[in-house]
C-alpha cells in the first residue's frame, strides 16, 4: 500500500523522472518479446514473466513504499541513510537466521508462519536444515545473491561514510556479515572478494587475502574435526580446506556439465522455447532441461534477445542508481558473475537506490 501510494504521488507530479519511464519501457519490451516467444512456441509456461518481469515491477512499486516511509519518519532518502538501513537490516536478518536454525522445531514453526521460501515445502526444508543453515527471509542461492550485493554496498559505506571512531567496529561487523553469510551460502564469497576492491587498495587487498589464507590454513589445525563433524559448518566452510572432497566440488562439476546443454536449433537461439521451469512435481517446479545456470535459463526462455534485454534492464538499474563509477562497475561485475551460477537479478536492492534523487546519490 505504501508503494502504491508513493508511486501515485510520483505520477501526480508535473514531470515524471525520465529513468522511470525508460525502465518501464524496457520492461514492456521484455514483456513483448516474451509474448512473441510464447506465441511462436506451442508448449510454454508463464514462470519467466512472473518471476522476472512481474517481480521487477513489484519491487519497483515496493521501493516507493520504502521511500514514503523515510519521508514519514523525516529521514533523508539518500545513499548514506539507505545503505545504513540495509546494513542494519541485513545484520538483524542474519542474527534471526541463526536463531531459527538453533532448533528444528523453531525452524519448522517459523517456516510455516512466514513461508520464507515458496519453492520448497516444509518437509523439504526440514531435510535441508539437517545438512545446511537455512536463511530467514531469503535462503539458498538467493541469500548468496542478496549478501553479495550487501557486502559490496557495505564496503562502499565504510569507505565513504564511516569515521575513524567507528571504523574498527564497522570492519568487524563487515567480516561478521561475510563469514555468517558464507555459512548459509557459499556464493556470498563473490561479493566479499569484489567488495575488497572498494574497501582496500590493491596492495592492501593482497595483504588481506594472504592474512585470510594463513588463518584458514591454521584454523583446520584447531577446528578441522569440528567442521567436518558438523554438517552445517562443513557445507559452508569445507571447500576452503578440502575443495576436492567438498560438496562445492560436486556442485561445480554439475554447473560445468550444464553449460554443455546449449540450444540445438536457430529458433531457440533467437526466440527461445518459452519454457523456464519443468511441470510442478511434488510442490516444486523444476528447472527447464534441468539447467540452473542463469544465462542459459533466460536464453532457453527468450532466446538471445530475451537474454540481452534481461542484462540490459539490470545494467540500466545499476548504472542509474549510483554516481560512483567504481561502485557501479563492481556491482555490475557481481551481477554478471552471479548469473554464471543462477538467475541473479538486482531488483530487491537496486530499485531502492534507483529511486534516490540524483543529487542525493554517491
Amino acid at each position: 500500500l505504501f508503494g502504491v501510494f508513493g508511486l501515485s504521488v510520483e505520477i501526480s507530479k508535473p514531470t515524471v523522472k525520465k529513468k522511470y519511464i525508460i525502465y518501464l519501457a524496457l520492461t514492456s519490451i521484455m514483456f513483448l518479446f516474451s509474448t512473441i516467444s510464447i506465441t511462436v512456441n506451442h508448449d510454454y509456461d508463464y514462470y519467466y514473466p512472473k518471476e522476472i518481469i512481474l517481480l521487477g515491477i513489484i519491487y519497483f512499486i515496493s521501493a516507493f513504499g520504502v521511500k514514503s516511509l523515510f519521508k514519514i519518519l523525516n529521514v533523508s532518502y539518500d545513499t548514506k541513510n539507505l545503505s545504513f538501513f540495509l546494513i542494519i537490516t541485513a545484520t538483524i536478518q542474519m542474527l534471526l537466521s541463526f536463531a531459527i536454525n538453533s532448533s528444528s522445531t523453531f525452524l519448522s514453526l517459523v517456516y510455516i508462519v512466514f513461508k520464507f521460501d515458496s519453492n520448497i515445502g516444509i518437509e523439504a526444508a526440514q531435510i535441508f536444515s539437517e545438512s545446511r543453515f537455512i536463511g530467514f527471509g531469503v535462503s539458498f542461492f538467493g541469500l548468496g545473491i542478496f549478501y553479495s550485493y550487501i557486502l559490496i554496498i557495505f564496503a562502499y559505506y565504510i569507505k565513504k561514510y564511516v569515521t575513524m571512531k567507528y571504523y574498527n567496529f564497522s570492519i568487524l561487523l563487515y567480516f561478521f556479515v561475510f563469514i555468517t553469510a558464507l555459512l548459509f551460502s557459499r556464493t556470498s564469497i563473490v561479493g566479499f572478494i569484489l567488495s575488497l576492491f572498494i574497501l582496500f587498495s590493491f596492495k592492501n587487498i593482497i595483504k588481506a587475502l594472504v592474512l585470510l589464507f594463513l588463518l584458514f590454513l591454521l584454523s583446520p589445525l584447531i577446528y578441522f574435526d569440528t567442521i567436518l563433524n558438523n554438517n552445517k559448518l562443513a557445507f559452508g566452510l569445507e571447500f576452503i580446506f578440502n575443495f576436492k572432497d567438498s560438496q562445492a566440488a560436486s556442485s561445480f562439476a554439475t554447473l560445468t556439465e550444464m553449460y554443455s546443454k546449449l540450444p540445438d536449433n536457430t529458433l531457440t537461439w533467437i526466440l527461445g522455447d518459452a519454457k523456464y521451469r519443468e511441470p510442478i512435481n511434488v510442490g516444486f517446479a523444476g528447472y527447464y532441461k534441468d539447467i540452473d545456470v542463469g544465462y542459459l535459463r533466460v536464453l532457453f526462455y527468450g532466446g538471445i534477445f530475451g537474454l540481452f534485454l534481461f542484462v540490459l534492464v539490470n545494467a540500466y538499474i545499476i548504472f542509474n542508481s549510483f554516481r560512483s563509477k567504481l561502485l557501479t562497475m563492481i556491482l555490475f561485475l557481481c551481477f554478471l558473475i552471479l548469473n554464471i551460477k543462477g538467475v541473479a537479478h538486482f531488483y530487491s536492492i537496486g530499485f531502492l537506490y534507483f529511486l534516490v534523487d540524483y543529487k542525493n546519490q554517491d
